[in-house]
């Protein structure tokens, strides 16, 4: 039994621990930010527009929901430097933007932020 129980937990855990997931699952938390880069106007433009395809808030062609960029400053990806590089970036593709820094921990949410 004890055997067969095993067999059974290392099959439904190497479905979900692939050489692939585990690829993966590196690339959206370590590679991703440790290899990014700073994105260029065009390609904000191009976000802009993604998010303007979620939105009704569109007119002449430029997003008008505005955006608000929460940095937490025990944040280990972003240091502020880049979430403020951020916010020009959208200002400067049109976006509304506003901009607020709090303390709170890396990968802060709004959750932590109310507390």
């Amino acid at each position: 039994m004890t055997n067969r129980l095993t067999d059974h937990v290392l099959e439904e855990g190497l479905k979900y621990m692939s050489p692939e997931v585990l690829d993966d699952s590196y690339g959206i938390t370590i590679r991703w930010a440790r290899e990014r880069r700073r994105i260029s106007g065009a390609e904000m433009q191009k976000v802009c527009l993604i998010l303007a395809a979620c939105s009704t808030c569109l007119t002449d062609g430029k997003l008008q929901t505005p955006i608000l960029i929460i940095h937490f400053n025990n944040d280990v990806v972003y240091p502020l430097d880049v979430a403020q590089d951020l916010e020009e970036e959208l200002r400067g593709a049109g976006v509304r933007t506003s901009f607020l820094a709090v303390e709170g921990p890396h990968l802060g949410s709004i959750h932590s932020f109310s507390q």
